[in-house]
C-alpha cells in the first residue's frame, strides 16, 4: 500500500513535468531570393534562455559559404542589428571579435556591445561564445556540410540578456535575427547583395 506522501510526490512530479521539460516548436518557412525559393527549418526551444535553430540547403559551394561566415570584419553585412564587427585579437584559443549594434522591438530597443571568442573547425563548424558585453549569453554555432544540392547550413543561437527584457520580446528578436541572418547569407550567395539597413523591427 503506497504511502500518502509518495502519492502526493508522484502527483506533483506529473503536474510539474510540462513546466520543467523543454517545449520545442518546429516551423518551416520559405525564403525567396530571385528565382530561388528555399525552405528553412526553424526549431524554437522554450527554456529559461531563448534558443533558436535554423537549417537550410544553400545552392552554393562550401568555399563561398565559409568565406562569408568567417569574414568577421564584415559580419555587419550579414547579421541584422549589427552596425560594426571587427577582429580585435587572435590567440591560441581562437579569434576574438567585437560587435556593436542596436536591436529590439517597438519601445523595447537597446544599443549593445558584445565580445566573442570564436573557434573554427575548418569548413565544418564555427562556435562563438560571448565573453564580455551586454548579454549573459549570446552563444551559438554555424555548421556546414556538403550536400547534393549545395551546402547544408545549420545555425544555433542561444540568448540571455544581462538587462531586463520580456522573454517574448527576446524570442521575437532572436527568431528575427536567426531568420534574417540565414536569408542574408542566401542573398549574398545567390545575388551578391548585402543586407538592407535597419532590417529589424
Amino acid at each position: 500500500m503506497p504511502r500518502i506522501t509518495d502519492i502526493i510526490m508522484f502527483t506533483f512530479i506529473l503536474i510539474s513535468l510540462p513546466e520543467i521539460s523543454l517545449a520545442v516548436d518546429k516551423d518551416i518557412i520559405s525564403v525567396t531570393i530571385g528565382e530561388h525559393r528555399i525552405p528553412v527549418t526553424l526549431l524554437k526551444k522554450v527554456s529559461e534562455d531563448v534558443v533558436i535553430s535554423a537549417e537550410c540547403v544553400v545552392p552554393s559551394d562550401i568555399d563561398q559559404i565559409w568565406s562569408i561566415l568567417t569574414d568577421y570584419n564584415n559580419l555587419g553585412n550579414i547579421i541584422p542589428a549589427v552596425k560594426d564587427s571587427r577582429i580585435i585579437a587572435r590567440n591560441d584559443k581562437g579569434i576574438i571579435v567585437e560587435q556593436n549594434g542596436k536591436s529590439g522591438f517597438l519601445i523595447f530597443r537597446k544599443s549593445f556591445s558584445i565580445t566573442y571568442q570564436v573557434i573554427e573547425q575548418e569548413k565544418k563548424r564555427i562556435e562563438f561564445r560571448a565573453i564580455k558585453g551586454d548579454f549573459k549569453k549570446f552563444d551559438g554555432s554555424w555548421d556546414v556540410e556538403i550536400h547534393e544540392k549545395g551546402v547544408l547550413v545549420h545555425h544555433d543561437l542561444e540568448v540571455k540578456p544581462d538587462f531586463y527584457a520580456p522573454q517574448w520580446i527576446m524570442r521575437l528578436v532572436t527568431k528575427k535575427i536567426t531568420i534574417q541572418s540565414v536569408e542574408n547569407i542566401l542573398k549574398k550567395c545567390l545575388t551578391g547583395e548585402e543586407k538592407e539597413p535597419n532590417s529589424l523591427p
